[in-house]
């Protein structure tokens, strides 16, 4: 279910469309030790043994927070665990949909032995390393398998305990997959460089002196286009786009890096994780774009038309705006230039 809206107005709208991406994931805090183990199997260099206050659970934290555009603080944030919350549930939907296993696996915000379990049938059955780790490059895999598998093979029953041994024998949790020898101690390191998160948001760069890069060309709607119409391919992919999104553009929107956008998007605002332009996904484009294009009105000295597209005149009032803040200037809106014309956009508003 999408965030509620709250607020008057589509200035103050657009900062509950902007919040975390997994308000409505963790349904409570992350232990010291639980939090360790997700971002163990996501990948990060940490092991299950490893404290939060050690220097390299420390700095995979900040990893991971710069990765996901989230303050640097190499703590348990809230906004941390939202975030390894969002990314832990879709990734065992994926598995669901992929594997089909019997009883599914559950969807919560842990990491635990059944996820892992889960997670090396999956790398057995596409002749991968059998690590039980989801790093970036296997939930990428992942996505492309939702495009790609037939009816799959039943997966047995795993146990049911969330508790995750600190070493785990493949053959001892799922009987049919062959044993595997296990990585090192340490966690397996996180491919780099690394490709998208299945429902990661484009890791933004940090902030620097301003640097203008070559002006992207958006697509202009023709002018019969009416508000409400759901987006052609093209249209939809040059908004990934412009909202930030590392996509291929000469690709259709069932490549791998679409895909894996959309889920992005999908997980930050509350939609099912199906990984294809549907209407409740264009739908909600159109949305943070009137919202972003209404709040570009407000804090800048040029009309900006509120057109639900991503064309020249947003990116151009973009681009005006992160010059004007000594943003990078690329007239890309991505997340944090976003929450940036929010609040500027509120506080007009407020006065």
């Amino acid at each position: 279910m999408a965030p509620e809206l709250r607020g008057c107005g589509l200035g103050l709208m657009a900062v509950v469309l902007l919040a975390t991406p997994a308000m409505a994931q963790r349904s409570r805090d992350y232990t010291p030790s639980q939090f360790v183990s997700a971002l163990n199997g996501l990948g990060y260099p940490v092991k299950l043994t490893d404290t939060v206050e050690t220097p390299i659970v420390r700095q995979a934290i900040r990893d991971f927070q710069r990765r996901y555009n989230l303050p640097v603080t190499g703590t348990m944030t809230p906004a941390s665990q939202d975030q390894a919350a969002a990314l832990v549930k879709a990734l065992q939907q994926n598995l669901n949909q992929v594997l089909k296993p019997s009883p599914a696996l559950p969807q919560n915000q842990y990491y635990g032995a059944q996820t892992e379990s889960f997670i090396k049938v999956f790398q057995s059955r596409n002749r991968l390393p059998v690590t039980g780790i989801a790093t970036l490059e296997i939930r990428s895999r992942l996505a492309q398998a939702l495009l790609n598998s037939g009816p799959p093979q039943a997966v047995p029953a795993v146990s049911q305990s969330n508790a995750r041994p600190l070493a785990t024998n493949a053959s001892s949790v799922i009987p049919p997959i062959p044993p595997a020898p296990e990585p090192p101690t340490a966690a397996a390191p996180v491919a780099a460089p690394p490709l998208p998160a299945v429902v990661a948001p484009l890791p933004v760069a940090p902030r620097r002196p301003v640097m203008v890069a070559p002006v992207q060309t958006f697509a202009t709607p023709r002018p019969n286009v009416k508000f409400g119409r759901l987006y052609t391919e093209l249209e939809f992919r040059r908004v990934l786009q412009g909202l930030g999104y590392d996509i291929n553009p000469t690709k259709f929107l069932s490549d791998t890096s679409a895909v894996v956008a959309i889920q992005d998007f999908q997980a930050r605002y509350g939609l099912a994780l199906t990984g294809a332009a549907d209407q409740p996904t264009q739908a909600m484009v159109r949305k943070i774009l009137r919202v972003l294009q209404y709040n570009l009105q407000l804090v800048s000295d040029r009309p900006v038309a509120i057109t639900e597209f991503y064309d020249d005149a947003t990116s151009a009032s973009v681009r005006a705006f992160q010059q004007r803040n000594k943003l990078r200037v690329d007239g890309l809106a991505t997340v944090s230039v976003r929450r940036a014309i929010d609040n500027q956009a509120k506080r007009r508003l407020i006065k």
